[in-house]
C-alpha cells in the first residue's frame, strides 16, 4: 500500500480515535448522566424479557424461601434429637423436595441406622427416583447396605427403563438382595435389543437365547428386522445368524421342559 492509499485509511483512524476521546470525555463530565442512561437502558431490556417470558414466579421464589426454612427448622430437630429416626427422616423427604437429593440420601443413611423401621413409601419411591440421575450409586448402596427388599417392586419396574444404566443398576440391586428373578433379566435384555451400540444387542440375543423364553421370540425377530433394514448391501450385518442360534436355544430348552413334563405326569 503506498502513501496516498495510507492517507485515507490513516485520516479514517484519526477520526475514530477523536471520537472516542470525545466521548470519554464527555462521559467524565457528565458520570452521573451516563448512569442514569444506562439504568434506564437495562430496565428497558428487563422489560422486554418481562414482557416476552413473563413474569418471575413469585409464589415459587417465596415457597423456596420457605423449604429452605423449614429444612433449617427440621435440621434443628433433628440435633436435638439424634436418637429419632422419624426427624432424620422428615428431613430427608423435605431434602429431596427441595433438590437436595443428596444430601436427603444422608439424612436416610441416618434414619436407617437408627431404625430399620424408617423406610416408608416416600423414602423408598425418593430413593427409586435417584435411578438415572448422578445419585444412582448412592441410593443403591443405600439399599443394599440396609437390605430394603421393600422396594423389589419398584426396581422390578425398573428393569425396564429406557436408561441402560438405571435398569442394570436396578438388576444388579434385586440380585443382592436375592430378588431377581428371570423375568427381570428378559426386560433388561428386551430394551437392549433396541440400543444403538452393536455389541450390546448381539450380547442381549445370547443371553435371551440362553435364558430360552419363548415368549421373547417375536422380539428377537423384530430385532432381526430392524437389523437388516438398517444394514447396507455392502456390509456384514450386525446380528449376523444370532437370532437363529438364539431361537434354536430357546426351542430346544421348550423341547425339553415339554418333554420333562410328561414324564412327570
Amino acid at each position: 500500500m503506498d502513501q496516498k492509499e495510507r492517507r485515507p485509511f490513516r485520516e479514517a483512524l484519526e477520526g475514530v480515535s477523536k471520537h472516542a476521546s470525545g466521548a470519554y470525555a464527555r462521559v467524565r463530565r457528565r458520570p452521573l448522566v451516563v448512569a442514569l442512561c444506562l439504568l434506564g437502558a437495562c430496565a428497558a431490556v428487563i422489560a422486554v424479557v418481562f414482557a416476552v417470558r413473563g413474569l418471575p414466579d413469585w409464589a415459587f421464589l417465596n415457597r423456596f424461601r420457605g423449604n429452605q426454612a423449614g429444612i433449617q427448622e427440621l435440621k434443628k430437630r433433628a440435633t436435638e434429637d439424634p436418637g429419632s429416626y422419624e426427624r432424620f427422616r422428615a428431613l430427608g423427604h423435605a431434602q429431596f423436595a427441595a433438590g437436595h437429593r443428596m444430601s436427603a440420601l444422608r439424612s436416610y443413611q441416618r434414619a436407617l441406622s437408627i431404625s430399620e423401621n424408617a423406610a416408608d413409601e416416600t423414602m423408598l419411591g425418593n430413593l427409586a427416583l435417584c435411578f438415572g440421575l448422578h445419585e444412582q450409586a448412592a441410593a443403591a448402596q443405600l439399599i443394599n447396605r440396609h437390605h430394603l427388599v421393600a422396594i423389589a417392586p419398584r426396581l422390578e419396574q425398573l428393569a425396564s427403563s429406557r436408561s441402560r444404566g438405571a435398569r442394570w443398576t436396578a438388576v444388579a440391586t434385586l440380585e443382592k438382595l436375592g430378588r431377581a428373578g428371570k423375568i427381570d433379566y428378559v426386560h433388561a435384555y428386551l430394551v437392549d435389543l433396541e440400543a444403538p451400540a452393536c455389541e450390546i444387542r448381539q450380547h442381549a440375543v445370547e443371553k435371551l437365547g440362553d435364558i430360552g423364553d419363548r415368549r421373547v421370540e417375536p422380539q428377537l425377530q423384530a430385532a432381526r428386522k430392524r437389523d437388516d433394514d438398517a444394514t447396507p448391501w455392502y456390509r456384514w450385518s450386525c446380528l449376523g445368524d444370532r437370532v437363529e442360534e438364539a431361537t434354536k436355544k430357546i426351542d430346544a430348552r421348550a423341547a425339553k421342559s415339554e418333554k420333562s413334563a410328561l414324564a412327570k405326569k
